[in-house]
């Protein structure tokens, strides 16, 4: 696919810990390869490189598509609310924000090729654990995102899969105390603090552990991913070419006979004019 807008990956960053950053450049990298004629960049939150040197190398001109893509598990306050105050204050308050890239449905499809790679088919007397942030002040974004993970793997028939938490309980140790599991999956963006300074050292206390992915989002096949989410974006008409459709075909309708014919339709429509 051919793909021309300017694309800007955002992570949340590792401060001081820039190499950890590394999987986000090299997926970058591996999207720019993919659509050679785009533009792709990043930028994080905390860290270098920034989210206004990200913009700076995009060099994105005025009335430029511009897509972000947010690296994050799940959508909450950085996503919702820092992130598109933070665009704005770069100029860049136009960009079109997808969803977090942790809430696509291929984000399940690459841990459960991960789990047939290391335990085989799925199994009901399997036990596997789902290491997510969580909050301390009861934000339930992260955990609902866990929670949704472990029931579709559940539903796929492998086993127990139960959730802990690095800011709210149960607790990783927890988790793992809890049942010897066969594998355990970190559900973070990146390779930073949690990942590897909590919930790696926990898990290094349980030799029986098959698989252990410390980030799920640091895989280098999460580049599919996301190349998935925006090939969909480009590939779906905005919102204006939907109406200029939508309008064109109204023009050509020829009315039905009968008294309510020329709302009977009204119902499929909302304000804006768009399919409901």
């Amino acid at each position: 696919m051919s793909i021309t807008a300017a694309i800007l990956l955002v992570a949340h960053g590792d401060r001081g810990e820039t190499a950890r950053n590394g999987p986000i450049a090299a997926m970058c990298a591996r999207l720019g390869r993919r659509w050679p004629e785009a533009r792709v960049g990043f930028g994080v939150m905390n860290g270098e490189p920034s989210l206004g040197c990200g913009l700076a190398g995009l060099d994105v001109k005025a009335g430029e598509w511009l897509i972000v893509v947010p690296l994050f598990m799940a959508d909450g306050f950085f996503t919702r609310v820092k992130l598109p105050r933070d665009l704005a204050a770069q100029g860049a308050g136009m960009a079109e924000i997808l969803a977090a890239a942790g809430l696509d449905p291929g984000v399940g499809d690459l841990i459960e090729a991960r789990l047939r790679e290391a335990l085989g088919a799925p199994r009901a007397d399997g036990s596997i654990l789902i290491c997510a942030h969580g909050s301390r002040s009861g934000v339930p974004d992260s955990r609902l995102a866990a929670e949704a993970m472990a029931g579709r793997l559940r539903a796929a028939g492998w086993g127990e899969v139960a959730c802990a938490y690095v800011e709210e309980a149960p607790f990783i140790t927890d988790g793992l105390d809890a049942d010897r599991r066969d594998a355990v999956i970190g559900l973070f963006a990146s390779l930073g603090t949690h990942a590897i300074n909590d919930v790696a050292a926990e898990v290094a206390g349980h030799p029986h552990v098959r698989l252990f992915i410390p980030a799920i989002g640091a895989e280098p096949e999460m580049a599919e991913v996301v190349a998935a989410m925006v090939e969909r974006r480009v590939e779906r008409p905005s919102a204006e070419e939907r109406r200029a459709a939508i309008v064109a075909l109204r023009r050509k309708a020829r009315p039905l006979p009968g008294p309510d014919a020329a709302h009977s339709q009204d119902f499929l429509y909302g304000d804006d004019g768009l399919p409901i």
